[in-house]
């Protein structure tokens, strides 16, 4: 009998959790369609028309040829693994670098990303320690010791 009880138990809770499931569930009740038109009256022609009118819709979405990003993206890529070594090159001349200063011979927008890129970079494998906010923030080097 007890065995009979665990198992009626185990059911109860299975349904229990079936009948939370639909809980916040709502139905809309069916409409009635008895004026709804039975057959559709457009021509082969009105179809056409919707078809070419939809392709011209559809002409206008489509991207720009890529001639039309000349100016925006550079033609040669920047690796981010130069850039990280060009700065660690100038730790060899100075103990702090000014932010600002990392950016004074990017020639262009691709080189910028590059070294911001490259400072996050050794930030995070904690080569570099970025301090100060703003315009005024400077790198110090990390050496193997943690300081």
């Amino acid at each position: 009998m007890l065995l009979e009880y665990q198992r009626i138990k185990e059911t109860a809770s299975f349904f229990r959790e079936k009948g939370e499931l639909g809980r916040d569930i709502f139905v809309k009740p069916p409409e009635n369609l008895g004026d709804a038109p039975k057959e559709y009256r457009q021509s082969v022609s009105d179809l056409i028309r919707a078809a070419n009118n939809m392709l011209r819709r559809a002409q206008r979405r489509v991207p720009p040829p890529a001639s039309a990003f000349s100016g925006i993206i550079g033609r040669e890529p920047v690796p981010v693994e130069g850039r990280i070594t060009s700065i660690l090159k100038r730790f060899l001349h100075y103990v702090r670098l000014p932010f600002r200063r990392l950016f004074d011979d990017a020639r262009s927008r691709s080189e910028i990303v590059a070294t911001f890129l490259a400072v996050l970079e050794l930030s995070k494998n904690r080569r570099i320690r970025l301090e100060g906010d703003g315009e005024d923030m400077e790198l110090t080097l990390i050496d193997d010791k943690g300081e």
